[in-house]
């Protein structure tokens, strides 16, 4: 019998362990042959991210050792490759996952302690591999691998090389035997289709472009299932556009029956449907109602039609969009949008400008700006084409947050290539558009500021994009604010490489947090006196002599303490202009007219706000 190993090595969020998906889904499909079961014993499927020693010293002659490779865990496998290989001369390794290249490359030159390369998707590839290793098949009949041949590397690689099924590993048991500590915490990945019909220029989809299959349904809900019972904390719907097809809706329904039932899965994430629709609104309902639901993903990307062409992209028509937008935050349905900083195209002009449309449309909750990491199986990826887009990147390394600094020790940093400067994005622009974007999030979604601009938006006093890049601008000079210039170099050394780790950046509390949120929270310590600071700015757009205006920067502050300082607000207090009525009409996107009415405002109402900010906070749970 042949000892096999597997590794899909991942960090532990919040202490949660990710059950190993990918390396599961290989094992369970390759072990349906009954050859390979005669010939082959399971010693090990590894997750955590161990001192490569510890795992070599639990290892038995290890013959076959298949690593699942993403850029979160590239460098570790790496290392504990080499280290096994070192130990081991004769163990097969290979490499598989996303960070493996479709096409030809010099990975196996870069990594000669690797056998093989598997490019793709890896059941048939790996079940066959297996079939070699003990002389069943012939290796240059095994589908979609690299490997060297005297002094040449041997590459083949056909894209139809997939099968339509697979066996699932929570259903057939490979992961029964991880529940060994009922104090431990677990994620889980379900999967009820792959591939995607679309073909974005930035995503690693883009060179793999298989055909979109469906898993069976009721396979599916079996899983399901399988989590409810096993206490599965989190459900991570590993689907491209879930919500897309009409089965979606019956597989939300039971996602929402087993939380209810079990208390599990507890939350429920899943990438929608780019083409976000009616369908996709009410299986937010179904999951929001239960409370499983973590968000809803009405993503953009970019809001460049330039941008949008050069990826290959289609947004959502605006006018749809904020119908979309308007019914749920009527429902009070929480949503968040998501955009690339540095695609080919971008300007700091058209970006904070893409920002500002969105609050304007509607989305005030939350937008969530990701670093453009170049992915070795994206079209934008290949380096001539990089090239044509004046593409420049830095090493950034990968971070844990909402943990603590020596959480899983970081014994091997992990990288991704992040860029920084394009053809129409100086570096310079790049970490201008970082800090409205912090700016963006501090003041106006987590609610600094969100009432004030809403109200001066609404009564066409001055745009969003005008009010934060003014804002922006007033802050960097200002002492109070001296955490956001700080902020700012941080970001200039990260786009000029310099691979800072600064604790008063991203440490709050003892925890690392979002570089954005550590600087927010450091801002509102000082909430005593946060309003009176910004009164200067303020009063460039505000006439606090007038009885509205005054009202409002009330209101502004009552809301605001009521999130983050309670003990400092009256039980009620009394406006008077209705500026629930008023900003709750502007959140669902109807015409919003400020009434001049005495009203009374508790805890309990600003509770009930429809257009509430998001709360920030620190915590190790």
């Amino acid at each position: 019998m042949k000892n096999l190993y597997m590794m899909q090595a991942c960090d532990k969020p919040d202490g949660i362990i990710s059950l190993p998906y990918s390396i599961g889904i290989l094992y369970a499909y390759a072990f349906q042959d009954d050859v390979i079961r005669a010939n082959y014993r399971l010693c090990g499927l590894f997750v955590e991210k161990l001192d490569p020693e510890r795992y070599l010293c639990i290892l038995e002659k290890p013959d076959v050792f298949a690593f699942s490779c993403y850029i979160w865990n590239f460098e570790y496998s790496k290392q504990l490759a080499k280290q096994i290989k070192e130990a081991y001369p004769e163990c097969v390794i290979i490499f598989g996952g996303h960070s493996i290249p479709i096409g030809q490359s010099k990975l196996l030159q870069e990594l000669p302690y690797v056998d093989y390369l598997i490019h793709g998707e890896g059941e048939i590839p790996f079940q066959e591999l297996l079939l070699y290793q003990i002389g069943c098949l012939d290796r240059e009949c095994v589908n979609n691998i690299s490997y060297r041949l005297d002094d040449k590397i041997s590459y083949n690689y056909h894209s139809d090389c997939i099968v339509e099924d697979y066996p699932s590993p929570y259903l057939t048991g490979v992961f029964d035997k991880m529940f060994d500590d009922p104090d431990a915490r677990y994620s889980a990945t379900i999967e009820t289709n792959r591939g995607c019909p679309f073909h974005c220029a930035y995503c690693d989809w883009g060179l793999n472009q298989s055909r979109l299959r469906m898993m069976d349904l009721d396979r599916i809900l079996a899983e399901i299932e399988w989590m409810g019972q096993h206490q599965i904390v989190v459900c991570n719907g590993a689907d491209s556009n879930f919500g897309m097809f009409s089965r979606d809706l019956t597989i939300a329904k039971k996602i929402a029956e087993t939380r209810r039932r079990y208390g599990f899965p507890y939350k429920f994430s899943v990438s929608f449907s780019k083409q976000s629709d009616e369908r996709v609104l009410e299986i937010s309902r179904i999951l929001n109602v239960c409370g499983v639901l973590a968000g809803v993903t009405i993503s953009f990307q970019s809001l460049n039609p330039k941008t949008l062409e050069l990826i290959g992209r289609r947004n959502l028509p605006v006018a749809h969009f904020k119908k979309l937008i308007a019914q749920y935050n009527k429902e009070n349905i929480p949503t968040y949008s998501e955009l690339i900083l540095g695609l080919p195209g971008e300007s700091y002009d058209t970006f904070t400008a893409g920002i500002c449309e969105l609050i304007a449309d509607g989305q005030y909750r939350y937008i969530n700006v990701y670093d453009f990491a170049l992915l070795v199986n994206s079209e934008i990826g290949i380096p001539t084409t990089a090239d044509k887009y004046g593409i420049k990147t830095v090493k950034m390394p990968l971070k844990v947050y909402y943990c603590r600094p020596d959480y899983n020790l970081r014994l091997i940093q992990e990288f991704a290539d992040i860029v920084v400067e394009t053809s129409t994005m100086p570096r310079e622009a790049w970490v201008n558009c970082r800090m409205f974007t912090s700016i963006v999030k501090g003041f106006h979604s987590f609610g600094i500021l969100l009432f004030v601009a809403s109200y001066l938006h609404q009564k066409s006093k001055v745009d969003y994009k005008e009010f934060y890049n003014h804002l922006y601008t007033w802050m960097m000079g200002q002492k109070a604010f001296q955490v956001y210039s700080d902020l700012k170099m941080w970001y200039t050394e990260i786009s000029i490489g310099n691979q800072i780790d600064n604790p008063a950046i991203e440490y709050y509390d003892g925890v690392r947090v979002p570089p954005e949120e550590a600087t927010f929270l450091r801002v509102i310590e000082n909430i005593d006196t946060l309003y009176y600071e910004l009164r200067p700015f303020l009063i460039q757009y505000l006439d606090d002599r007038s009885p509205c205006e005054a009202d409002l920067l009330r209101f502004q502050e009552y809301v605001f303490r009521s999130i983050y300082r309670e003990d400092t607000i009256n039980s009620q207090e009394e406006f008077r202009y209705d500026f629930v009525s008023f900003f709750d009409r502007i959140a669902v996107g109807e015409e919003a007219v400020l009434e001049e009415k005495p009203i009374m405002i508790d805890l309990d109402k600003v509770n009930e706000l429809l257009l509430y900010p998001k709360r920030v906070y620190v915590s190790e749970s």
